[in-house]
């Protein structure tokens, strides 16, 4: 069985479609979620588990929670990002400051969706924030000391990370309610045919796919595969 990208995006922008109808509005931009259940696919082999960093064609949020840990020369072009609240920038002082204040740390670990980090810091970033960022799939996108940071970001605004470890599904948010119809099923075909693509299967490994807003019903997105030769 074989689905095209036309086809899922079809689908896809049907199920939305749907969404927007049977979701009450609510007094805040509620996410927009993805869950891809599977089947006959073995979670005791370590073979089959898997981490990954998932680039979307578009930003999942208009005000996205990033945290960056920033060597000196990748600080100046931060300050004004950071100025305007679009990131939350960490100097080694501020490594300083949290390696002693874990409790501090677990709030800034908690609060934000995903995290970037000058290459040159990832080693003491492991070393005492590991523990607590590994477990939450929040591990830093490492950045070389000369590349281009804030093109990092802007990467990393599109990014999601998702983990298949002890439940064999696979879950993401994916973008917000008020995105126009096409970019979030973009995000949905392109977040769908990576995992797809991951699946020693394919298709035959994934059950159903679900769409749903935060706080809304979950919806099916129907599927009509066609048997190919």
């Amino acid at each position: 069985m074989s689905i095209s990208e036309r086809e899922l995006y079809n689908a896809v922008l049907k199920t939305i479609h749907e969404m927007r109808k049977i979701s009450p509005k609510r007094n805040f931009t509620e996410a927009v979620e993805v869950q891809i259940a599977l089947k006959d696919y073995d979670l005791t082999k370590p073979e089959n588990r898997f981490r990954a960093r998932i680039t979307l064609p578009y930003s999942i949020a208009k005000k996205d929670k990033i945290a960056v840990f920033a060597d000196d020369p990748h600080i100046p072009p931060l300050r004004e990002l950071a100025e305007k609240k679009e990131i939350t920038l960490i100097d080694k002082a501020g490594i300083e400051e949290l390696k002693s204040n874990i409790r501090k740390m677990k709030k800034i670990a908690r609060r934000h969706r995903i995290f970037v980090s000058s290459a040159t810091l990832m080693g003491i970033i492991g070393r005492y924030f590991g523990r607590l960022l590994s477990p939450r799939n929040k591990m830093p996108i490492p950045v070389g000391i000369t590349d281009d940071i804030v093109k990092a970001i802007d990467m990393a605004k599109r990014t999601v990370l998702i983990r298949l470890h002890k439940s064999p599904t696979v879950h993401a948010k994916v973008g917000s309610i008020d995105m126009p119809d096409e970019q979030l099923a973009e995000n949905i075909v392109a977040f769908v045919m990576d995992i797809k693509n991951r699946l020693p299967k394919g298709w035959r490994n994934i059950r159903n796919i679900v769409v749903k807003t935060t706080m809304g019903p979950p919806i099916k997105v129907e599927l009509e595969a066609k048997k190919r030769r």
